[in-house]
């Protein structure tokens, strides 16, 4: 497959993107399950590692709550997107929960990275694109323990890529909340 960083869109309004590391699955699956290493890339919070376990992360501008639906160690990890109870920014599935699945492939002495997640309405498409994508960036720079971009100014540069490749301006994708100070995208892009 094609390790484009960009993600792809696949049958049924499902985002999918597939990113190469190197090491170990192992390596890779503690930044997935581990709460001090999924706060470097995705945002603080948590996720209990087992089925019907919580779900909750919090990033600039949104929160994702949910409830582990599968886990195969070191291979795949899913999980119920559901919008936020206080409606502070998880509304990339209008019709309610999408599925977030993470899975891990060893190929040599690379680890594979594909993440799905579906249904996405399809006028949130260019928004969780431009989420998974920088969330995947900062993630690549974690593993790499380098200093990860400010998650907002990756959103802000990559969501006209989408929008391009969409054909559609992308709906209002963050929103402020308490914990963040917003600043329009041009002042992200000069920061």
């Amino acid at each position: 497959m094609n390790h484009s960083e960009y993600g792809s869109l696949k049958e049924g309004n499902t985002v999918m993107f597939e990113r190469p590391f190197s090491g170990p699955v192992e390596f890779i699956w503690c930044y997935l399950t581990t709460k001090e290493l999924l706060a470097t890339w995705i945002g603080d919070g948590g996720l209990e590692c087992s089925i019907g376990g919580n779900v909750s992360l919090h990033t600039p501008g949104n929160s994702i709550c949910g409830v582990v639906t599968a886990v195969k160690p070191y291979r795949s990890l899913s999980f119920r997107w559901s919008p936020s109870p206080n409606g502070d920014g998880s509304d990339l599935a209008a019709a309610g929960d999408s599925l977030v699945t993470f899975r891990l492939e060893q190929r040599g002495l690379d680890s594979i990275l594909i993440v799905t997640h579906a249904p996405v309405s399809r006028e949130h498409l260019p928004k969780a694109f431009a989420l998974w994508h920088a969330f995947l960036d900062r993630l690549a720079a974690s593993v790499l323990r380098l200093s990860p971009e400010p998650f907002l100014r990756r959103y802000f540069r990559v969501v006209p890529e989408y929008e391009r490749r969409f054909g559609m301006v992308a709906m209002p994708a963050i929103r402020p909340t308490r914990r963040m100070t917003y600043r329009p995208a041009q002042a992200l892009l000069h920061a």
